[in-house]
């Protein structure tokens, strides 16, 4: 199937502008808080236990380990996360979070909530049910090898 867009009705082009549109209004929900979107990510995937080692870190949000490092810093100097060594790799250290950055998290994911379903209103469940599974149908695709 070959299908035709213009560079502003692309699919690529789209999700790039929607998914930089809710960075945005994340970032503006979590400011009170003094957190950005991606401080808030490395939160979530801590307290997810999602991920626990800067390299499973920059994995998951798919960023250079330079880039971690920097996120991670900052943070450290918020007092919201901790590195101790890691037991089983010298050259790498887990990262917790502090009590203050668990009592924060309520109060935080309540604010991205909010982020989200502002960004989703006058969406259907149903129409976000199907905009979800085209999003890893996409997902999916783009992760398979290609023939």
């Amino acid at each position: 199937m070959s299908l035709q867009f213009s560079e502003s009705d692309s699919p690529g082009f789209l999700t790039n502008l929607t998914a930089m549109a809710i960075n945005t209004g994340n970032d503006k929900a979590l400011a009170p808080y003094g957190v950005t979107g991606a401080q808030w990510t490395v939160l979530w995937l801590l307290s997810e236990r999602k991920a626990d080692t800067p390299k499973t870190i920059a994995a998951y949000l798919n960023i250079d380990t330079g880039a971690t490092s920097r996120l991670l810093a900052r943070l450290q100097h918020k007092g919201l996360i901790e590195t101790v060594p890691n037991p089983d790799d010298r050259r790498s250290v887990i990262v917790h979070r502090t009590a203050r950055a668990a009592k924060l998290y309520p109060k935080l994911r309540e604010a991205i909530a909010a982020s989200v379903e502002h960004a989703f209103t006058g969406i259907s469940r149903t129409e976000l049910t199907a905009f979800k599974r085209i999003l890893l149908h996409v997902l999916e695709n783009q992760t398979a090898p290609r023939r």
